[in-house]
């Protein structure tokens, strides 16, 4: 056996670790006579009524005495159907103390299953209570019991009720059978474990002893009693502590029941706790704690694993939901864990005396095996004609679970042993990892994944009522039943989507490829799952034979009619890849969305094909290096070796309880070297010379991720990568110049910069006047470089200088200190606190000729200068800065929704003034903009066009996102940003400077205006006819082309469809200003500027909601809705109504849940 996991859990002083284990149950309920008898112990929140521990025990030896009077003895078993009510625990007592074997089903059971247990379990006598009628067992010849609560406050002679249970104690025998605890039968039909008293009274106090509860606590009784977890994690523990116990026979009033007697503790399974999380995102619960009475000390899921967003959302709202394990065999409880060593996905220490192990045999390695003194003392076994066989307690129990134990010894289960598929090509799988990926999905109410003898796993999907109503609103479907709606293509295509996203982390052969939306919810009345809600995947597939054959029959699930509600999850990375060459019909998606309209080739305006790409997974590669990345960014923070220590001048700290801390240096050469270890500067850098070979679209998505941990690494990456020589050398070199410089840029040795800017060349680079003079076979530089970031001693440059009165580039390796050719000279700067910036002063520097870059010759067939290699290392450039600004804007959304947290006023917390509401959700549609822009500018560079205008148009946009970010941050951080010190008042400057770097916007914007006029239709051929068939056809373009016209949201869709509108009326307004003043036009910057910025915004608006379309999640469809409201009413003259307002700070309070953790 691996490393034995065994804890011994100290008790409470009310535990039972200095005093003798009670024997039975019985001597629990005498104690509670004794010393609980006035305390209430039953509680009917929903009608008023309550019993005290008297009153519940007199009824509960009438029950015994009742049961005795008919004949039923000691041993006899008893079989009881009742539903959850609070004469269950009176009839369990009753049991208790008359001796007789409590066998209890779940009233939820069908007719024939209660039969079949009849006739397993034998009993000598039956017991309704609660009211429920059960024709078929009344009918039978045996002794028939009905039991009801009795509410009056007759007095009770406390003597003799002691005297009597005390008579009884006498009599029972605490290791004789007590109780059949009956197995949820998920792989097979249930079994029935008979225990004693004494294993599970001692079950019982250790679980108690985990949640140190008070005599007076209160706990939440929903779950069915017949239920073991129920039994003994909610009933039994109560009698351990003397507690209350408030019964909830309708599960639809859970929190109105918590509302008038308010719980310590709430014992669930998963589906319970995902409805109460899905309420809280859809705003229906704005505080979970107070939702569930204000007093709840913590809520324990078990049954099945807990969904990782459910868990998230508890964590939010400071509400502890841990997780337990058992099973009906172990008494149940196995391990359990408690909020002071709670950790994600762990089940917790096992209870007191149990030990708990992970097999090594190479039969079953990897399963959890238990000892518990708990185990059952039998099992009835229906597989063996309902005999009874003995099991040894003393026995490794095989539980077949697998699990692992972790580093601080608690347990963590993985799947069954017996609960793995095996995929038509040998691929064997558990579907239970498939299940846990999808069940992340809100939308996803429960699951079921098969795929026995199928090229690929399917589904089984129940849907979540709710969403799917909201889908159909959203849509604007119109269906007359629920099996309409759950077979409407776009229902089954934002499934199909919203699934696709979530299953990226999974292996391909893994993913699930068709899925089918069932209508009814997997519960007991179907046999579909157990009454713990745990679902029976051999009864689900069985009761879905004729879709297990459709699907066997396929061999393409995307060949052939489907069966109704069948959803087909595309292959993301092969639709990219089979539609890749026909990008290149276009070699503008701007221009195509401005003058060709529907028209365009290819991909049209490439706005759902950039969509597709950015939603598609990134390479497991490249995922690792950036996780690595992360993590070595944390560990220096913690090392404190982050940055670089500076002599700050002293400032006294602000009279705060939290005062900023004392600011930092620049970026560190030890976090260089270590995050180049990770292979962070190789990402861009190919395969076979020592990088990742990542795409363009998957370095702009790595930025925009560092950039919301760390903007600075973000950028020094993103200089290296794009701007510096990565790009350059990668496209330009030759194969030497290759060989040489792109492993030591994978390495980080050296990092690399771009310089151009010179004290007098700026936008205008003509104006450069570094230069360089042969000398023998090297080159002489002479000149001065400004505003060059990240430059440092021993980067490598990519420097524009002029040789021979032609731009050229120019590989300039710095030396390590100051040289009589060169100088590092630093100046003050506002922003880049964190970040190198310096001007090189070069004075005859040599230079070996053959760092000089060949442009090559372009398309058409002339020879190229520097230039050409300074925009191909813009393009990039601007793409990557739009990037930053998204990751920039997350992180700054981050800080200012967990200060707005922290920062109270006139007794609340600012997060719940609107006007803050408000802040956040115009930073939330900013970032996904500036995610948008750049996925759509990136997938067309790395399809080998220029990318030129939508990169300037990215950067643009993205740039002014980012300021106004900072200043809603502003608004929300307050005067506390002004600290020296504050990460928003120190990097202030930083979100300002990105409207300068790589092209100050406004003049970008004249640029990009400029260059689009000269693709104008028309503009090589001016005829009047042509003008006019142009024109016309302008003018009918009322219609939206088909990438808009497979946009699923109807919101989304109405909205596209204004933007293009708005598109074509600006395309008209260009030709008018071009006809109007020829020539000239240039000299209108005013007028064009404001063209540009509308052109900008209706692109913008495209961009952002075919992305949010294809995300399919409702906060990025807000975003997107948000973000195309305020361009498209600001540029038509309307406001924005109050729907809009409150569309925004609806966003804003999503951003609490999004970010708050």
């Amino acid at each position: 056996m691996e490393k034995t996991l065994h804890a011994s859990v100290e008790g409470s002083s009310r535990g039972w670790a200095n005093e003798q284990m009670p024997a039975s149950l019985v001597e629990l309920l005498l104690q509670r006579c004794e010393t609980s008898f006035d305390h209430l112990a039953i509680i009917d929140s929903l009608t008023g009524n309550k019993l005290k521990w008297g009153q519940l025990l007199s009824q509960s030896v009438t029950v015994a005495e009742r049961i005795e009077a008919a004949g039923m003895t000691a041993g006899d078993r008893v079989l009881h159907i009742g539903p959850h009510s609070t004469a269950w625990p009176i009839v369990d007592f009753g049991c208790l103390l008359s001796g007789v074997v409590h066998v209890a089903l779940h009233a939820e059971e069908s007719q024939s299953e209660q039969d079949r247990h009849l006739q397993l379990f034998k009993p000598s006598g039956i017991v309704l209570s609660g009211g429920i009628r059960c024709r078929s067992l009344t009918q039978q010849d045996l002794p028939l019991l009905e039991v009801q609560v009795n509410w009056s406050t007759d007095r009770i002679d406390r003597g003799s009720l002691r005297n009597s249970i005390a008579e009884r104690l006498q009599r029972c025998d605490p290791d004789a059978p007590a109780a059949v605890l009956i197995s949820s039968g998920t792989t097979g039909r249930p079994k029935g474990f008979v225990h004693s008293q004494r294993s599970l009274v001692t079950n019982a106090a250790a679980s108690a002893v985990e949640f140190l509860e008070e005599p007076d606590d209160v706990r939440l009784s929903w779950l069915p009693q017949s239920h073991a977890l129920a039994r003994v994690g909610d009933l039994y523990t109560t009698v351990v502590r003397g507690g209350a116990l408030n019964v909830v026979r309708d599960r639809r009033r859970i929190l109105e029941a918590c509302e008038k007697a308010p719980p310590a503790a709430i014992l669930g399974v998963p589906i319970f706790y995902d409805r109460l999380a899905r309420a809280v995102q859809q705003g229906k619960i704005t505080n979970l704690c107070e939702a569930l009475g204000g007093r709840v000390r913590v809520c324990v899921s078990g049954g099945a694993p807990l969904r990782q967003l459910t868990a998230r959302i508890f964590q939010q709202h400071d509400v502890p939901l841990v997780e337990g394990y058992g099973l009906a065999e172990a008494g149940p409880v196995v391990a359990v864990s408690n909020p002071r060593c709670m950790q994600a996905g762990a089940v917790g220490h096992s209870l007191r005396g149990i030990e708990v192990a992970i097999s090594d045999r190479e039969s079953d390695i990897g399963q959890v095996v238990i000892r518990t003194p708990c185990r059952a003392l039998s099992v009835i076994d229906p597989a063996r004609d309902g005999a009874e066989f003995p099991i040894d307690n003393t026995a490794w129990l095989e539980t077949g679970d697998t699990g692992v134990i972790d580093g601080d010894g608690q347990l963590r289960i993985t799947g069954r042993i017996d609960d793995i598929l095996t995929l038509s090509n040998g691929t064997k799988f558990s579907p239970v990892d498939v299940e846990a990926v999808m069940l992340e999905e809100p939308a996803v109410a429960q699951v079921c994944v098969a795929g026995e003898g199928l090229p690929r796993p399917v589904a089984f999907i129940v849907p979540e009522p709710l969403m799917v109503r909201e889908l159909l609103k959203r849509f604007r479907c119109r269906v007359w039943s629920r099996s309409q709606a759950l077979s409407h293509p776009k229902v089954l295509q934002w499934f199909a989507r919203t699934i696709g996203i979530h299953q990226r982390i999974l292996p391909r052969p893994l993913r699930v490829a068709q899925f089918v939306l069932v209508d009814h919810p997997f519960d007991v009345a179907h046999g579909e799952a157990t009454e713990s809600f745990k679902i029976k995947r051999r009864v689900i597939v069985n009761n879905f034979s004729r879709y297990m054959k459709f699907f066997e029959g396929q061999a393409d699930c995307t060949q052939g009619k489907l069966l109704p509600r069948v959803g087909v999850i595309k292959d993301m990375e092969k639709k990219n890849s089979d539609s890749a060459s026909q990008s290149k019909s276009t070699t503008s998606w701007l221009n195509a969305a401005l003058w060709q309209g529907r028209n365009s080739m290819g991909h049209g305006s490439g706005f759902s094909y950039a969509a597709d790409r950015m939603v598609a997974e990134l390479s497991s590669e490249v995922s690792g290096v950036i996780d690595n990345a992360i993590e070595a960014i944390d560990k220096l923070r913690d090392a404190d070796e982050l940055y670089d220590k500076i002599e700050a001048i002293s400032t006294p700290d602000a009279p705060l309880v939290d005062p900023p801390m004392p600011p930092t240096g620049k970026l560190s050469k030890v976090a260089e070297q270590v995050l180049g270890q990770t292979g962070l500067w190789g990402l861009f850098v190919p395969h076979v010379y020592g990088g990742t070979g990542c795409s363009f679209r998957e370095l702009v998505q790595a930025v925009a991720r560092l950039a919301s941990i760390n903007p600075t690494v973000a950028g020094l990456l993103s200089v290296h990568s794009t701007i510096g020589a990565v790009s350059a050398v990668t496209t330009f070199g030759s194969e030497d110049q290759q060989q040489y410089w792109l492993p030591q840029l994978a390495e980080g040795h050296p990092l690399s910069v771009f310089a151009a800017t010179e004290p007098d060349a700026g936008c205008d680079l003509h104006r450069i006047s570094s230069r360089l003079e042969r000398d023998g076979r090297r080159l002489l530089l002479t000149g001065t470089k400004m505003f060059i970031t990240g430059a440092t001693y021993g980067r490598l440059v990519k420097l524009l200088a002029l040789f021979e009165e032609k731009p050229v580039i120019v590989l300039v390796q710095l030396p390590q200190s100051n040289t009589p050719h060169f100088t590092l000279q630093s100046y003050g700067l506002h922003p880049l606190k964190h970040a190198h910036n310096n001007a090189l002063n070069f004075q005859q520097f040599s230079i070996d000729s053959s760092c000089v870059l060949s442009p090559g010759t372009g398309p058409d067939g002339q020879e190229r200068d520097g230039m050409s290699i300074v925009w191909h290392g813009l393009n990039r450039g601007r793409v990557a800065l739009a990037a930053q600004a998204s990751g920039t804007i997350r992180l700054l959304l981050k800080q200012a929704v967990l200060y707005s947290g922290k920062r109270f006023t006139w007794g609340q917390p600012i997060q719940t003034r609107e006007l803050v509401l408000g802040r956040l959700g115009r930073m939330a549609a900013a970032q996904l903009v500036c995610e948008a822009l750049s996925g759509w500018s990136a997938s067309l560079i790395d399809d080998e066009c220029s990318g030129e205008y939508e990169a300037i148009l990215a950067k643009i946009v993205a740039s002014r996102c980012l300021r106004q970010a900072a200043v809603d941050a502003l608004g929300i951080h307050g005067g506390r940003a002004f600290l020296i010190g504050h990460p928003l008042g120190d990097s202030f400057h930083d979100h300002f400077a990105a409207g300068v770097y790589e092209g100050e916007s406004d003049l970008l914007g004249l640029a990009l205006l400029k260059g689009i006029t000269k693709h104008h239709p028309l503009a090589s051929k001016r005829t009047l006819l042509a003008w006019i068939q142009w024109r016309i056809s302008r003018s009918l373009q009322w219609f939206p082309p088909r990438e808009d016209a497979a946009l699923l949201d109807s919101e989304l869709q109405s909205l596209a469809t204004q933007a293009r509108r708005n598109l074509v009326a600006a395309s008209i307004e260009t030709d008018r200003l071009l006809r109007t003043h020829g020539r000239k036009l240039a000299e209108q910057q005013l007028i064009l500027t404001d063209l540009s910025d509308r052109i900008q915004g209706f692109i913008s608006c495209l961009a952002v909601i075919h992305y949010a379309d294809r995300l399919a999640d409702i906060d990025s469809v807000s975003a997107a809705v948000c973000w195309c409201r305020s361009i498209l009413s600001g540029y038509s003259g309307k406001s924005r109504d109050m729907d809009d307002y409150r569309r925004l700070a609806e966003l804003g309070r999503s951003c609490l849940q999004t970010y708050a953790s």
